[in-house]
C-alpha cells in the first residue's frame, strides 16, 4: 500500500467517512502520500491486531471469549452458594459441584430442585394428587411433541430458505463448473461451501430482521484475519477463490499508448487534490 491507501484504510476501521469527514479528505488530498509505499507486514500487522470499538463490541470471539468467563464464574460462584443450601445428600452435592459446564451445572441444579418435596399437607389427598399428576403427564407430553414438530417445520423451512439465498449467491460468480448440469453444479458448489464452513466453525443464519448472515456456531461474530466481519457473499467469493473453483476474467493489457505500470510502484497522479484522494481511494476497491 501507499502510505495515503493505509490511512484510508485504518480511518474506515476507525468508522470515519472519507466522503464527509474534512479532515481526512485533506489528508488525502496530499500527492506526496501516494508516492510513499508502506511494506506489507506492516500493513499485516496494523490490520490485523487493531480493532475498531464497533468490531470489539459486536461480539468478536476473542473478546467475547474473555467477559463470557467473567460473566459465567459469577455464575458458578452463585451455584456453589445454591448447592451448599440444598437439603440433599453430601455425595449428590459433589457430584453437582463437579459438573465444569456451567450451563449444565444450573439445569442440573433445577432438576435437583423440583426432587426437593414440601412438607405435605395434613389429611388424604392421594387420589386429588394422583388426578393431578395425570393431568400434568398428558399435558407435558404433548407440550413436548407440539414442540418437536414445530422445531422440525420450522428447521425444513430455514433449510429451504437457506439453499435459495445460497444458489442466488452463487449464480453471481463464474465457476469451473458453469458447463455441468445445473444440479450438479449446484450440488458441487454447496459441497464445497459446506466443508470450509465446518472447518471454520461456522454456519449460515437469519438475524432478527431476516437478514441472511454468517456467523460462527457459538453465535459470535465470523470476522476474517482483518477483523472485519464476513457476509455470507463475501465468504463464498473467499471460498471460491481460495479453492480455485472462481474463474476470474484475465487482466487486460495496456492499451496503445498507455504507459505500462511497473509492479510495486505506485502511478503518478497529476491533476486536482480531488484526484489524488479518488486515486487512493479507487486503490482500495
Amino acid at each position: 500500500m501507499t502510505l495515503g491507501q493505509l490511512i484510508q484504510a485504518l480511518a474506515e476501521k476507525a468508522g470515519i467517512d472519507k466522503i464527509t469527514d474534512q479532515n481526512l479528505i485533506n489528508v488525502l488530498s496530499n500527492a506526496e502520500l501516494s508516492k510513499i509505499s508502506v511494506h506489507s507486514d506492516l500493513v499485516k500487522a496494523l490490520n490485523e491486531n487493531l480493532l475498531s470499538v464497533d468490531a470489539a463490541a459486536d461480539n468478536h470471539p476473542l473478546i467475547g471469549a474473555k467477559y463470557k468467563a467473567q460473566a459465567l464464574n459469577a455464575l458458578d460462584k452463585k451455584l456453589e452458594t445454591i448447592i451448599d443450601g440444598l437439603p440433599i445428600e453430601d455425595d449428590v452435592k459433589v457430584e453437582l459441584k463437579a459438573n465444569k459446564n456451567s450451563y449444565a451445572r444450573l439445569d442440573s441444579v433445577f432438576e435437583k430442585l423440583k426432587d426437593v418435596k414440601p412438607a405435605q399437607a395434613k389429611g388424604d389427598d392421594s387420589a386429588l394428587k394422583a388426578q393431578v399428576d395425570t393431568l400434568l403427564a398428558k399435558l407435558t407430553a404433548k407440550e413436548q411433541e407440539f414442540a418437536t414438530l414445530k422445531a422440525e417445520s420450522d428447521g425444513k423451512i430455514e433449510s429451504i430458505k437457506k439453499t435459495a439465498k445460497l444458489t442466488a449467491l452463487l449464480g453471481g460468480f463464474k465457476t469451473i463448473y458453469d458447463e455441468l448440469d445445473p444440479e450438479i453444479k449446484e450440488t458441487s458448489l454447496l459441497t464445497i461451501i459446506e466443508k470450509e464452513l465446518a472447518k471454520n466453525d461456522a454456519k449460515f443464519s437469519f438475524d432478527e430482521q431476516g437478514n441472511f448472515t454468517i456467523i460462527k456456531n457459538d453465535g459470535s461474530a465470523f470476522v476474517n484475519a482483518s477483523h472485519s466481519k464476513y457476509n455470507p457473499s463475501s465468504f463464498i467469493e473467499q471460498v471460491l477463490t481460495d479453492t480455485k473453483t472462481r474463474v476470474v476474467a484475465p487482466v487486460p493489457g495496456p492499451t496503445p499508448g498507455q504507459q505500462p505500470i511497473i509492479p510495486g510502484t505506485p502511478p503518478q497522479v497529476d491533476g486536482t487534490n480531488q484526484a489524488v484522494a479518488d486515486f487512493n481511494s479507487a486503490q482500495l476497491i
